[in-house]
């Protein structure tokens, strides 16, 4: 499993990946964060045109959406 990660994960990525490999989830699936750079997108790709490439290429995109908003977003 591929993670397409921009760049307000950047650096976090590590940590996540770390956390994977100490609780042994490495074992069981084949799981790997790239930047957008690696894949050849732009910083400043729009979120269109990486979920698309996420979509076209079998990878996920992590989102991170502040309590805030999800409280806008189900009110």
């Amino acid at each position: 499993m591929i993670f397409l990660v921009d760049h307000n994960l950047e650096g976090h990525e590590l940590l996540l990946s770390g956390s994977i490999t100490n609780q042994g989830w490495q074992d069981l699936f084949s799981i790997r964060f790239v930047l957008l750079e690696e894949m050849s997108l732009s910083v400043n790709s729009s979120d269109r045109v990486v979920w698309r490439f996420a979509q076209a290429n079998s990878e996920t995109v992590p989102t991170f959406q502040p309590l805030a908003s999800k409280r806008s977003f189900l009110s």
